[in-house]
């Protein structure tokens, strides 16, 4: 309980006064202050009451709820972006999804779940659908991945994952998640299907400013509601790099490359984009990514 008290307050604290308002870059004084929100997260474990062999969901601790909670809303709060709830009603669609990901280890992850799958429900198969999910992961460090967004899946080379969870409108999620055993991998299952119609803005993953090392993915991108990137273009130092990918389908348009850098080097990137309308106008954007170790 302690623990879980301690972890509040400082989400509370922390991303509340740290988060950089739009058009902000994010400072090195406010990178710093939600830090520990990632090492106090990052040594978290799954306390969970159910059982994968005998196909019981069970219920997920507050203080594991409050800790993947925890490492989305830091994501968020880094880039300039209102932290989201938990809605309770939605955990155990996501408890029961975890489930089934954990029961069937050698099925390849996918987000429609077919009925011969071992403890499948409807509800299980309803959150698949609606949620981000990850199997490997043990509770926050999924959050971790899920922006990271690697691998060479359709929806992993599109950074859709990271998309769903830096939407600017996302409200509430639910949480499922089941702890790695001896016999069963661990999973995690994010419902990220719950928005409000607050105006939405861009989002650059990573962000503009400073961004502690572990927060700086292969695949960077650039995101905005409604935008044209069919023509975008993107310099990284003064260079030019491929647009890997154009992704123009729910939730936002977005543009993906892989700038190739020294990424356990403290340093500053350059990122210029260009060729990107929006609601008809052309932009043109620049901002600075300063990666550092925290």
């Amino acid at each position: 309980m302690r623990s879980r008290i301690l972890l509040t307050v400082l989400v509370i604290i922390t991303i509340g006064v740290c988060s950089p308002s739009r058009g902000e870059e994010l400072t090195k004084e406010q990178a710093l202050a939600l830090w520990p929100i990632y090492l106090t997260t990052q040594s978290a474990t799954v306390q969970w009451n159910g059982n994968v062999a005998n196909g019981i969901p069970g219920r997920l601790s507050q203080a594991t709820i409050d800790a993947i909670l925890a490492r989305l809303n830091m994501a968020r709060a880094m880039a300039g972006l209102n932290p989201v709830t938990n809605d309770v009603s939605l955990n155990p669609k996501c408890q029961a999804a975890a489930l089934v990901l954990s029961a069937n280890p050698t099925w390849t992850i996918s987000h429609t779940m077919p009925n011969t799958l071992k403890w499948w429900t409807k509800e299980a198969a309803e959150a698949a659908a609606k949620s981000c999910i990850d199997r490997n992961d043990e509770g926050p460090k999924a959050v971790q991945d899920f922006l990271r967004d690697w691998g060479m899946t359709s929806l992993n080379k599109y950074v859709g994952h990271r998309r769903w969870l830096l939407l600017p409108n996302l409200q509430t999620v639910g949480i499922g998640a089941v702890p790695q055993s001896s016999s069963y991998p661990s999973s995690v299952v994010i419902w990220v299907k719950t928005l409000t119609n607050e105006e939405r803005r861009a989002v650059a993953w990573p962000p503009a400013g400073f961004v502690p090392m572990a927060f700086v993915p292969e695949r960077w991108s650039w995101s905005a509601a409604g935008a044209d990137m069919r023509g975008a273009l993107v310099w990284v130092d003064g260079l030019a790099v491929t647009v890997s990918k154009q992704a123009t389908s729910t939730p936002d348009s977005t543009i993906v490359w892989e700038p190739k850098l020294p990424f356990n080097v403290e340093d500053t990137t350059a990122v210029r984009i260009e060729g990107v309308l929006v609601n008809g106008v052309a932009q043109s954007i620049n901002y600075e990514v300063k990666r550092f170790r925290p």
